[in-house]
């Protein structure tokens, strides 16, 4: 039966509304304060409780200083005052009276060794944390260097002095050699080249990201969420709201007798003059709900009558559609899959499956298992055990942002996205107008990881409320609100049976039942990656979606893969244990992969793997050293162009593709620079502007093996054109392409010569046919799946302190097989911060909330553990660089690869450390107690 009741934002604080450092919760006087900002005289005036951050941000437009977490433990926000370091998101403005303060854009005129330092070593990726590193290290660094002078500090050191600081792309290994080398006054002199395109305007807080956009009149939003996981609501009561001093507008995001389905949902939103005003407006909003029984975990979800999450057709929908009135037909759950949900057998209350399209022999193998259960003789080994994983939270640490503004019958978004040209799209379909009446724009994108690929409730409301106000409105999620609704990677529950011969150690069959927990969204798909791997076996693979009032799923980083090797590695160094074999040589004999075999010739001659012994042992610290086998997709977007053009000022390579951090800016301009023969940081680059030619979504490793070939085939025409121009010109004989110009009987024509004297060309890239052919015969959703496999093996060293539980990564090797490499550096990056993420993953990460609301209670980055500098060990890189025969371009991406096997690496490093198999995610200090403790 269901409960009327009427709520109010305020009276559930960090759900149901929005809330900053920043909020005041009551209009004060203000306050007169002068201070010396990055050496200029200021005099201020404040309300007492602003912070710091906010008149930087908005009063003074100084945006290179980030608000990301609002509760100062990220770093994103660090100045100096005076001679100190503090968080700006915590710290009253009131108190820099007779003081001065130092942001990012006033570090010097000239650029800091910091800065140099961490453009050289590419010590960044996304480039939203990089100002509050760099403030930091600034600081450290001319302190250091006046008390030890060029002496080098040791990670330890580097580690203590970056402990209040956070990266989520997870660049520690170069962001501690940067600041290392600094110290050591190796970056005193000129700068010298940067990897990355986009490096310096990153390092000097130039890089303008979605937040930072200040068009005229901006007014500021705010949402008010559901405090209840499953309810109708009855009406809205906008009166207390509207009647606050700088509220606009205050607007319903959903109807009269709408739905919602989890804690945390968004149900209206306000627009006002300032932040703290639309949080306050917030918080006063008035919601009638009818509560109704909810289901709030996937036990309770599959119990015996239990509450349907959903009725009627259950097919996924967008998440901004995700709240139907009470009257529709077709209540429908989200996507949480990499945009393909695989048909399943049916519904069976809250449980979708089982999908099995990836089964082999299924039959045969469920035989095999009962066979094995049986099995009194010896000649089968079966290994059986249950693995978990908890959900995982993307929150990248520049949070959902949207700048929303109408001129006439024209919308421009500037949004935080991984997929310009898509959102343009749905926001076309969403407000009824022509693709040609929607601008997304997406310069800078402060990461992302799978969350930031579809349209979202906060682009909605900044939308809406833009149209309502007649005036530009942004609308950016707090950090509360992005552990809720910013994107999560649903938990997983697999319950393995694998049967191998005792006798000739050959792996007979594999029977994998994966139940996925992704609140209110489906198409988690875990078991696939049993088939990729390890060919011969009859396989029965069967994944069910259980759905629960729960916030909705999303991809994050290699969807599914994580748990998938947890238990599939696992399984593999058991199952060598019980044969008698080294967990190598057990991979050898089943893995026919070429690639993962040049890299285990790799590993055998690791004094790492070489010399791990047996494991084990006795004492408080035991060391294991464990080994992981992974593969992902070769996926490509098929729908989308480059453009490459010239102009006296030079070559120019056009996109509507975004970089979040995953080098798509360097990669094109590299692509173009390589096949023209000029240097790539002489090529100009256009992305993140769905204006330009369509390009892919920056997910699932496609966005390097969509666009760089493309690119290179554009600049190869245009090169062309111009060569057809130079020879008629300049009456040239036998001249053809170059690198560098148009080589002819005299020399080399060279570009620099022929740009400023030939007209303009344009030119649009295509893909051709690739001989390797694809994995399914037609693109679903433009996506082609290659029908190759790239190839990792991670292989982590760890330390194991049985009395506190405690484990220590001490060193990874990682090894890729994607074929040709762009950028080495910054593939090596990618590799880096994704076995930091996959590490992150293994031990700390897990959303938690609570039994009897279903509110998220881990809904800030203090009580949700992500690795910082100090948990992340030396990394070594290397690349089986062979490319990859019949792909265009010879590469593939990377991204997913890199993840998806680091914590089966550490799994079965503690259990080879310990003799106790770890089978749940994270692996926490109560668990390794239980499991190992002495």
């Amino acid at each position: 039966m269901g409960a009327a009741q009427e709520a109010s934002a305020g009276e559930h604080a960090g759900l149901s509304a929005e809330s900053t450092a920043s909020a005041a919760a009551e209009p004060h006087e203000r306050v007169t304060v002068e201070a010396t900002i990055n050496g200029a005289d200021v005099n201020l005036s404040v309300a007492p409780n602003t912070s710091l951050l906010t008149v930087l941000r908005e009063g003074l437009d100084l945006t290179g200083t980030k608000l990301a977490c609002g509760h100062g433990a990220c770093g994103a926000c660090t100045v100096q005052l005076d001679d100190d370091c503090v968080c700006s998101c915590l710290l009253p403005a009131t108190s820099i009276q007779g003081r001065a303060v130092t942001t990012i854009e006033g570090l010097g005129d000239e650029l800091h060794p910091i800065q140099k330092a961490f453009l050289a070593e590419d010590a960044l990726q996304c480039g939203f944390c990089t100002p509050g590193f760099v403030v930091e290290a600034a600081a450290f660094c001319d302190g250091w260097r006046a008390e030890h002078g060029d002496v080098e500090p040791s990670d330890a050191d580097v580690g203590r002095a970056m402990a209040g600081h956070l990266c989520r792309c997870g660049a520690y290994v170069a962001i501690a050699r940067a600041i290392k080398g600094a110290c050591a006054g190796r970056f005193d002199g000129p700068a010298g080249p940067a990897p990355r395109v986009d490096g310096l305007a990153k390092v000097t807080g130039r890089a303008l990201y979605s937040g930072d956009m200040r068009p005229r009149g901006l007014l500021y939003g705010a949402l008010a969420r559901s405090p209840h996981p499953h309810a109708l609501v009855t009406g809205f009561d906008f009166r207390a709201a509207g009647q606050i001093p700088g509220v606009v507008k205050v607007v319903a995001l959903l109807e009269d007798g709408s739905r919602v389905r989890f804690a945390g949902q968004e149900v209206a939103a306000v627009a006002a003059r300032d932040q703290a005003s639309a949080e306050r407006a917030a918080r006063a909003i008035v919601v009638q709900y009818e509560r109704l029984d909810a289901v709030l975990d996937m036990d309770a979800a599959l119990a015996e009558g239990a509450p349907a999450v959903f009725a009627g057709s259950k097919a996924a929908v967008p998440v901004h559609k995700l709240a139907e009135n009470d009257d529709s037909p077709k209540p429908r759950p989200t996507n949480a899959g990499e945009g393909i949900v695989f048909p399943a057998r049916g519904w069976q209350g809250n449980a979708r499956g089982p999908a099995g399209v990836f089964s082999a022999q299924g039959r045969k193998a469920r035989k095999e298992v009962v066979a094995a259960r049986t099995d009194t003789t010896g000649a089968t080994l079966l290994e059986e055990r249950r693995y978990e994983a908890a959900v995982q939270v993307h929150t990248a640490l520049e949070p959902h942002t949207s700048t929303a503004w109408w001129d006439g019958d024209s919308l421009t978004v500037c949004m935080s996205t991984q997929a310009v040209s898509d959102m343009r799209d749905d926001l076309a379909h969403f407000f009824d107008l022509k693709t040609s009446q929607v601008t997304v724009k997406a310069e800078y994108v402060g990461g992302g990881f799978g969350a930031k690929c579809r349209l979202q409730m906060d682009t909605v409301a900044a939308v809406k409320l833009a149209r309502e106000c007649g005036k530009p409105v942004q609308v950016a999620l707090t950090r509360a609100g992005e552990m809720v609704t910013g994107g999560l990677r649903p938990g997983a529950r697999i319950d393995v049976a694998a049967v191998a011969s005792s006798a000739a150690g050959t792996l007979k069959a594999v029977e994998i039942d994966a139940w996925n927990d992704s609140g209110v969204a489906v198409g988690t798909n875990t078991s696939l990656f049993w088939r990729l791997m390890y060919p011969g076996a009859a396989k029965s693979l069967r994944d069910f979606d259980v759905v629960s009032h729960a916030p909705p799923g999303e991809p994050f980083r290699g969807p599914g893969g994580p748990a998938a090797f947890f238990s599939l590695e696992g399984t593999v160094d058991e199952l060598a244990g019980r044969l008698g074999m080294d967990p190598l040589a057990l991979r050898r004999r089943w893995d026919p992969n070429p690639i993962r075999n040049q890299l285990y010739d790799r590993v055998e001659a690791l004094p790492l793997w070489r010399d791990r012994g047996g494991g084990g042992g006795g004492g408080r610290y035991r060391r294991g050293v464990g080994l992981a086998s992974a593969t992902w997709f070769y996926f490509i977007q098929n729908n989308m162009q480059v453009q490459v053009s010239s102009s006296s000022s030079g070559f120019k390579v056009s996109c509507a593709t975004q970089d979040m951090g995953n080098g798509a800016k360097t990669m094109l301009a590299q692509a173009v620079g390589a096949a023209l023969g000029v240097p790539y940081s002489e090529i100009q680059v256009e992305v993140g502007d769905s204006n330009l030619p369509r390009g892919p979504v920056s997910s699932g490793s496609r966005t390097t093996a969509s666009v760089a070939p493309v690119a290179a085939d554009a600049a190869r025409q245009v090169a062309a054109d111009l060569c057809e121009v130079a020879i008629e010109r300049w009456e040239l004989s036998g001249g053809e392409v170059a690198p560098g110009g148009i080589k002819h009987e005299g020399g080399l024509l060279p570009w620099s010569e022929i740009l400023p004297n030939a007209p303009e060309q344009t030119r649009l890239g295509k893909r051709g046919r690739e001989p390797n052919g694809w994995y399914f015969p037609i693109a679903v959703g433009h996506i082609l799946v290659g029908n190759l496999a790239p190839a990792s093996v991670t292989v982590t060293e760890v330390e194991v302190d049985t009395r506190l539980g405690r484990i220590t990564p001490l060193n990874v090797w990682a090894g890729i097989g994607v074929g040709r490499i762009y950028s080495p550096e910054l593939a090596t990056s990618q590799v880096q911060g994704g076995i930091v993420q996959g590490l992150s993953y293994a031990l700390y990460e897990e959303r938690l909330r609570d039994n009897m609301f279903g509110r998220v209670i881990s809904s800030n980055l203090m009580n949700y553990r992500i690795a910082g500098l100090g948990d992340a060990p030396p990394i070594e890189v290397h690349f089986a660089a062979d490319p990859l025969d019949g792909i265009a371009g010879g590469g593939v991406g990377l991204g997913e690869l890199c993840t998806v096997g680091a914590a089966a690496s550490i799994g079965n490093a503690v259990a080879h450390a310990t003799g106790w198999r770890p089978t749940r995610i994270p692996i926490r200090p109560d668990r390794v107690l239980e499991g190992a403790g002495s």
